[in-house]
This record gives structure tokens, sequence and C-alpha cells, in this order.
């Protein structure tokens, strides 16, 4: 596992999300990570195995909704 703060990992290539939009979901505490002093740590691979499942349910709930 390797941490990434919230600007690293919005320019990694693997990281589908903006600097800004990183930061409205961790204002909103839906980001996963951790707070290590006053910086919030991102694991990419939790990352995006979380946009995934967010998906899904987003996918989910729009067929019930039909």
């Amino acid at each position: 596992m390797k941490l990434y703060t919230v600007r690293e990992a919005a320019k990694h290539p693997d990281c589908p999300l903006s600097e800004r939009w990183l930061r409205q979901l961790i204002s909103e505490k839906r980001c996963p990570g951790v707070r290590v002093g006053n910086r919030f740590m991102i694991d990419l691979d939790t990352l995006n195995s979380w946009i995934k499942e967010e998906a899904r349910k987003e996918a989910e709930n729009e067929t019930q909704a039909n």
C-alpha cells in the first residue's frame, strides 16, 4: 500500500479524479483515506475500488428507478 497526498493522487495517472473533486469528497467525508497530521492520505487502489463500488450502486439505483 502506498499513500499519496491529495495533490499527488490527483496527478497520478491511475487516479480518475481531479484534485478539486477529491477535496470535495474529503470535505463531505466520503473519500476513503486517512488523516496523518494535517494531511489527508489516499491509497489509489482503495480509491479506485471505492469509485467502482459507488458506480455500481448508482447504476443499481437507476435500474430500480426505471
